[in-house]
């Protein structure tokens, strides 16, 4: 029940998609590679040693990027992913410069509501 409980806190955070309830999410459980569950229990574990402050953070991030129409997302999903095949120095240039950007959006976005 422990593993049903985080996988669901862990897709409501970083999945784009909402589980309506228990039995889809243990059937996707179910169907992850042991690799895949690994993987979401390491982060959960370091969301849990996140400070409380950090943890609301990121989940009002995460919902206001789930909020973004399905392009955009795709879209900086690529942007994201495309940085992993920079080298290390460019990379960080890049997030920077990315980070800024969707930290500008995000704040004017924040203060029209």
């Amino acid at each position: 029940m422990k593993i049903i409980i985080l996988f669901s806190l862990l897709v409501s955070i970083y999945s784009s998609t909402t589980i309506a309830n228990e039995n889809e999410i243990r059937d996707m459980w179910n169907t992850m590679t042991p690799g895949e569950q690994k993987k979401i229990r390491k982060r959960y574990e370091r969301f849990k040693r996140m400070s409380p402050e950090r943890r609301e953070r990121i989940k009002r991030r995460h919902k206001w990027f789930q909020a973004l129409p399905p392009k955009e997302r795709a879209r900086l999903k690529a942007e994201f992913k495309e940085l992993r095949n920079l080298p290390k120095q460019e990379r960080r240039k890049k997030r920077r410069k990315l980070m800024k950007q969707l930290r500008e959006r995000y704040q004017t976005t924040q203060r029209s509501q």
